[in-house]
């Protein structure tokens, strides 16, 4: 009886070992295909774009740390101090450590860094005790249409294979599994999923928990489609268990693998009466497209600056000119001149803005700005002329009565506009006959300054005088004439 126990005891444990081989053949199997996909579809030595090594890379740096990772998803709790104070214990489910060096819990892989491996001194990864939901998530900007990038992370079980095998036996195992999802970053929509599968035991280390377990790449490739320039890569621990589920994650990196090159489309409108254009800082014949291919050290083969030419028919440059009218006497307004064949009004003093169109083309060639300076009057005063000896009188009769509480205190006489050297007295005369446009200006001891009417001389022979009955100064444009009993108005023109 004892023989045959004792046989069946020998049979059950032959039994379990030829089980535990089969288990881990198939284990052997399942890890390499899976390794080897990874390493296959992925670039590892594309242009690095983004990498998460969770630091630590200081040797002087502590064992655990409790540093706020930005990337580390809300979902997970940093649970270093708990871990600290009790390192034998371990973690609880849903929390997370960065340590340089696996927290064993007794059923763990005393893990190394992925970044240092077999350097127990250097760099944090990150150690989660899980149960689904969100671990990392970063996001990657400028990409454009056709780049080929890869999604990857080190990921590590931090069981092996003789711990699952109990744990099967007596209340059940759950692997780690992960997917890896893209958005778009501005829209938030979905581009694409990776799952990774299982993430099964390192085999080469059977049941030997103080080494570390061998890290797996894992990871997809995405190319950049059509209107997106930003994507928001998510990690995710696709399984909500607690029942294993255990891993460690590192090294997570964005890698470029591959950018086209890269077109850049411009519009610019360029006038048709233009033979060369500057672009770029070169100069190039006028034609409907212009191309400049520039080649990029950030490992593009080439960016295609492109140029489309509009061209339509243009004015030619337009003249813009200021003419100052003059000093008004603001009894005189509204005040009425003729410009370009154009009446126009000053209601006040300031600037009239006119556009005039050129003759051939329908487009502005030339803006003029006429500008209006006006002094206060009471009203304005005449001057006397003695026709005898052609001498010009101030009117002081007609004077006092308009400004009784006024004396002059300084005159001045203007002959066509301009004002006449020492000409400063109460009246004026020339040697020879007086021909041209005269005027007095008077300044008052309350510092007002008033003007007299224009007064004309046209014909020396003539019996009567004429004199203007609106100011004009510098330039003339509308000048009413009166010689006795005749009125008339003359249109002149002067700019």
């Amino acid at each position: 009886m004892a023989k045959k126990q004792y046989f069946c005891a020998q049979f059950y444990e032959m039994g379990s070992r030829l089980l535990h081989k089969i288990f881990l053949f198939i284990l052997i199997i399942m890890s390499v295909s899976n390794v080897l996909y990874a390493q296959d579809e992925l670039c590892t030595d594309g242009i690095l774009l983004f990498r998460e090594d969770f630091g630590g890379n200081d040797a002087g740096d502590s064992e655990i740390s409790c540093a706020h990772v930005s990337g580390i998803a809300n979902f997970y709790t940093n649970a270093c101090q708990e871990v600290r104070k009790h390192p034998e214990y371990g973690m609880s489910t849903m929390n997370y450590v960065l340590t340089k060096k696996g927290q064993g819990n007794r059923q763990w892989h005393v893990q190394d860094d992925h970044t240092y491996p077999n350097d127990y001194t250097r760099g944090y990864f990150l150690e989660v005790d899980g149960y689904g939901g969100t671990i990392y998530k970063t996001t990657v900007n400028n990409l454009y249409e056709g780049m080929e990038l890869t999604f990857s992370a080190y990921i590590a079980n931090l069981h092996d294979s003789c711990v699952i095998a109990n744990m099967r036996k007596n209340y059940g195992y759950t692997y780690p599994r992960f997917k890896f999802i893209l958005k778009d970053a501005e829209s938030n929509a979905e581009l694409a999923t990776y799952t990774t599968g299982n993430i099964l035991p390192d085999i080469t280390t059977p049941c030997v928990l103080a080494k570390s377990a061998l890290w797996q790449l894992k990871g997809m490739k995405y190319v950049v489609p059509e209107g997106v320039s930003s994507i928001q890569m998510l990690i995710n621990n696709d399984v909500a268990s607690n029942d294993g589920n255990d891993f460690g994650i590192d090294d997570i990196e964005i890698r470029l693998c591959y950018m086209p090159a890269k077109k850049i489309v411009q519009d610019t409108i360029i006038c048709d009466t233009i033979y060369n254009i500057v672009w770029r800082n070169k100069i190039y014949p006028l034609k409907n497209e212009l191309r400049d291919t520039v080649y990029d050290s950030s490992g593009a083969d080439s960016i295609y600056y492109i140029l489309n030419v509009i061209m339509e028919h243009c004015c030619p440059e337009i003249k813009e000119k200021t003419i100052t009218i003059g000093t008004l006497c603001d009894t005189l307004l509204p005040y009425t001149l003729y410009f370009r064949d154009t009446v126009l009004t000053f209601k006040m003093a300031g600037d009239l803005l006119l556009e005039f169109q050129h003759p051939q083309w329908d487009c502005i060639d030339s803006i003029y700005t006429l500008h209006l300076d006006t002094i206060h009057c009471e009203r304005l005063y005449d001057i006397i002329v003695n026709k005898y000896n052609w001498q010009l009188l101030l009117d002081n009769v007609t004077f006092a009565r308009l400004f009784p509480e006024c004396t002059a205190r300084a005159l001045q006489w203007f002959k066509n506009e301009e004002p006449i050297p020492g000409a400063t007295g109460d009246d004026y005369s020339e040697q020879n006959e007086l021909h041209g446009r005269f005027q007095l200006r008077l300044e008052l001891d309350n510092d007002k300054t008033i003007w007299s009417n224009i007064l004309i001389i046209l014909d020396t022979e003539a019996e009567v005088p004429i004199k203007t009955s609106v100011y004009n100064w510098q330039n003339l444009y509308l000048i009413r004439y009166e010689q006795g009993d005749k009125q008339w108005t003359e249109k002149k023109l002067v700019q």
